[in-house]
């Protein structure tokens, strides 16, 4: 069995990878109420504050009883947010990779 398919002309770029063509780039995730694109599945943005969480259990705890909580809040669940505005829990240390773990002398 043969299927024959027509498959679109991708181009020179077919990943879209080419700086001058960021416009036309595929996001697998946008926010319509913010400028938010991503192509992590692995995080989670909040429509609602347009905070975003580098796992979904972050996400979970910032939704307490179905408002989301502010910075303030967050950091008080022990969270904290990277320089690029993701917010996190970081593990205990003894849940930690070994790489990860402190190293004191």
């Amino acid at each position: 069995m043969t299927l024959d398919l027509e498959l679109p002309d991708w181009g020179e770029d077919p990943l879209n990878l080419d700086e001058d063509t960021s416009e036309r780039r595929s996001w697998l995730l946008t926010c319509g109420g913010c400028d938010y694109k991503s192509n992590a599945l692995a995080v989670a943005h909040c429509s609602t504050c347009h905070e975003t969480f580098t796992r979904v259990t972050g996400f979970d705890l910032h939704r307490a009883g179905g408002a989301c909580l502010g910075s303030d809040e967050l950091a008080e669940r022990g969270m904290q947010q990277r320089d690029d505005g993701l917010w996190f829990k970081p593990l205990p240390e003894d849940e930690r990779p070994p790489q990860w773990r402190s190293r004191e002398p």
